[in-house]
């Protein structure tokens, strides 16, 4: 596989001039007019600097390696891949906290600047990204009021794909233009809260105290877990968040924790984690780098809405990724991937005597049926997730590291 890479802009000179360039060619844009394209831009927007640069890294090489594959041509349209840094301004206020206790991951700015370019940009006919769904949650706006097809490896959060409270009215602050634009193919946060109640029944759990950190992604995981324990058995004791966690966990098997991967290095540990009696179920494991001491004495388990590379479906795509590279892929490197190849596939289905219009690619994209993927076989639903019920999970093995589990397959 030597030799077949795609160029991609790696440099911040090449970034930008290539941001100077789209400026230049103005408004005129193949998502307004409806022209469609012979030679297509596809613009990947994902984290190359900061503290989470190497999962954006891992994602923007599985992109390249697809594109790659393909050999820059689908259906008669000639295509290159953009590379953009969400994170490139983090490198001027390294550490610099998010307000979950964890370090910032994008920049808004830069987001929002990236999005842009595409838009303006009359040959862009697809944007992959961004990695974070607050990153999302600021370039989806943008894309969509241009009808530039969106598709994410690793945004998972709710809300964007449904407005909050209901089960199929799209966010009205992601769809601007109107109709839905945006794609992910990894599952969303609530299979995970339903992923971490089957580690439970699995880790044998009875009883489960419930603690949220108070952020939208802990909410939506309480939620959730209390909805999935009640259906696999479990007794689900949910904590007061303005109480103590003692008087609840510690009558409990085991204690979940609803929030971000950050929380569990936070003051939390004190109060919550020296508390739990037998087990620890958690979520996020892609993010999980170490554990606080007290919580390594007990069981510990959690979930991942990424699979790690050994547990794909394709065994073949860390051998192809690692040739290519000199490097194992990291568990987001399969999901830049399949996020190309979606895309890919879908200009397949939608192009028509060589040209390809976002308006049909949309529509290609929101048709994808039974997909067979290096990820498994899936489809993409009407609120643009994907279908895929397979998820990771982590069991600590020995101090306080963790490994790959067995995957959890929900029905």
């Amino acid at each position: 596989m030597a030799g077949r890479r795609l160029p991609a802009l790696r440099s911040a000179v090449a970034g930008v001039l290539a941001v100077a360039l789209v400026t230049l060619l103005g408004a005129c844009s193949a998502g307004e007019g409806g022209a469609g394209v012979s030679e297509g831009v596809i613009y990947v927007s994902l984290p190359l600097s900061g503290s989470v640069a190497g999962d954006g890294q891992d994602a923007a090489d599985g992109a390249e390696l697809a594109l790659a594959e393909a050999g820059g041509e689908v259906a008669g349209v000639e295509l290159r891949m953009e590379l953009l840094d969400d994170a490139k301004g983090l490198a001027s206020y390294p550490g610099q906290a998010d307000g979950s206790g964890g370090e910032l991951r994008w920049d808004e700015v830069i987001t929002g600047d990236n999005a842009r370019a595409a838009t303006e940009d009359a040959a862009a006919i697809a944007y992959l990204g961004d990695l974070d769904s607050g990153a999302t949650r600021t370039s989806l706006p943008i894309t969509n009021e241009a009808g530039l097809p969106q598709v994410s490896p690793a945004s998972a959060a709710m809300d964007l794909v449904r407005e909050p409270g209901s089960f199929n009215d799209p966010p009205e602050d992601f769809a601007l233009g109107g109709d839905r634009t945006f794609i992910r193919v990894i599952p969303g946060d609530e299979a995970q809260a339903e992923a971490a109640a089957e580690l439970a029944r699995r880790e044998r759990v009875r009883s489960v105290s419930i603690q949220a950190d108070g952020s939208a992604f802990g909410e939506v995981l309480a939620d959730g877990f209390e909805r999935a324990a009640g259906e696999v058995g479990l007794r689900a004791q949910p904590a007061s968040r303005s109480a103590s966690p003692a008087g609840s966990a510690a009558a409990a098997d085991a204690l979940f924790l609803a929030g971000t991967p950050e929380t569990l290095g936070g003051p939390v540990d004190d109060a919550r984690l020296a508390i739990v009696p037998d087990a620890f179920i958690g979520p996020s494991g892609e993010r999980l780098t170490s554990l606080p001491s007290r919580l390594a004495r007990g069981r510990v388990a959690v979930t991942s809405a990424a699979l790690d590379p050994s547990q794909l479906t394709d065994p073949g795509f860390e051998a192809d990724f690692e040739a290519e590279y000199g490097r194992d892929p990291g568990r987001f490197a399969a999901y830049g991937y399949e996020a190309m190849s979606l895309i890919l596939g879908s200009i397949d289905r939608a192009a028509i005597d060589g040209e390809v219009r976002r308006e049909d690619l949309v529509a290609a994209l929101f048709s994808t049926s039974e997909r067979d993927s290096v990820l498994g076989a899936y489809s993409i639903d009407d609120d643009g997730q994907t279908t895929l019920r397979r998820l990771g999970s982590y069991q600590r093995t020995t101090g306080v590291g963790l490994r790959p589990g067995t995957p959890i397959e929900l029905p």
